[in-house]
């Protein structure tokens, strides 16, 4: 076949004919063809050559707004098929419902049962950081605050009319104790001081161990005693109705003193109060605020001064927050494990205050 290939006069082809010299081996684009001098002056291609259907049905997939709907990519290690995605979804930057920040917050009515509130994004460590701020005033200075002159003038008004109430009552009956020789004495029993009618003897109050004693020592007499117990039993039911006449006074004198430092406290806690909810102007937010000042005032003023744990309760636990600023997020996750792409609630009982905080396992936007 060589002989044929070549004509018979020719010699046959040998090894050193087939040889090539290692100059030919690659071969090299002469300079002089390309126009231009460096790279740098040459407009890059952009996108994925040679891949026109894939980055059409991709680019479908993605400016397609199909809830529940997936685009699966899928080709060789090494061909840009993660490249191709980033890059389209930052070309196109898909349009997506922006998940609002989320927190938990007391419920008062169900404390089992902490309640949602969702806030426009950006805004729950604000609203978290303005409660702290309501918190430490409640700590600090609602108890001092309650204190002031003008409170303190007002209590001092309401103790004079007390007291002019029940001298009003109690006057007449000891105009006519005296006139009887007897005397109204106030007596401790126990936690409380009660009035008691004593006998007046040589412009002496006698109390009852005085009075057994001189009756022992025949100071006086049978007659005596009776008359003096029979006067004492007859002002004894009188002191009794004003007894409760008195405590019907003093129950009403607490009520008020009580209504003062309430409206006192409300008055101050409602104006901090206000500028939150000007600033987070949502129902859920002012439902709560509201709840934490009838909390307080209702039944948190007398532990101001003495424990103030109950605090803890009233702070916000962020659970998902964005920034205010922040577009659709893209997450990358290479291991599509179910906990990973749903995420998880973790309680953390290293919390400083011994509760557990409920935290995202991921971004979850």
């Amino acid at each position: 076949m060589n002989e044929i290939a070549r004509g018979h006069n020719s010699p046959p082809i040998s090894s050193e004919d087939l040889r090539v010299a290692h100059e030919q081996l690659r071969w090299c684009c002469d300079s002089g063809w390309l126009p231009f001098e460096s790279t740098a002056e040459v407009e890059p291609v952009g996108g994925i050559i040679g891949q026109d259907d894939a980055v059409g049905a991709l680019q479908f997939g993605l400016e397609i707004d199909a809830p529940g709907q997936n685009i699966f990519v899928r080709g060789l290690v090494g061909t840009g098929r993660m490249s191709l995605v980033k890059q389209l979804i930052k070309q196109i930057q898909p349009a997506c419902p922006l998940a609002k920040d989320r927190c938990y917050v007391h419920n008062f009515a169900q404390p089992s049962r902490p309640r949602l509130i969702s806030l426009p994004r950006g805004q729950a460590k604000a609203f978290a950081t303005r409660v702290d701020k309501l918190i430490e005033f409640i700590q600090k200075d609602l108890a001092p605050s309650l204190s002031s002159e003008m409170i303190q003038a007002r209590r001092a008004a309401l103790d004079d009319r007390i007291q002019s109430q029940m001298r009003q009552l109690d006057e007449p009956l000891k105009q006519e104790l005296a006139a009887n020789n007897l005397a109204l004495v106030p007596v401790q029993a126990g936690q409380t001081v009660q009035p008691a009618i004593f006998p007046v003897i040589n412009n002496e109050t006698i109390p009852p161990d005085r009075f057994k004693q001189l009756r022992t020592e025949g100071k006086i007499s049978q007659e005596q005693a009776d008359a003096i117990h029979a006067k004492t039993n007859m002002f004894a039911k009188r002191l009794q109705k004003i007894g409760a006449k008195v405590r019907q006074i003093q129950i009403r004198h607490e009520t008020s003193l009580q209504q003062l430092y309430q409206e006192e406290a409300r008055s101050r806690l409602d104006s901090r109060v206000a500028c939150i909810e000007q600033d987070f102007p949502h129902n859920q937010v002012k439902g709560f605020l509201s709840e934490i000042v009838a909390d307080v005032v209702s039944h948190r003023l007398g532990d101001l001064e003495k424990d103030t744990s109950f605090l803890r309760q009233y702070r916000v636990n962020v659970v998902l927050r964005h920034d205010a600023d922040e577009n659709c997020p893209f997450i990358i996750e290479n291991t599509p494990t179910l906990g990973n792409l749903l995420g998880g609630i973790a309680n953390n009982s290293s919390d400083a205050n011994g509760s557990g905080k409920v935290s995202p396992a991921n971004d979850g936007s």
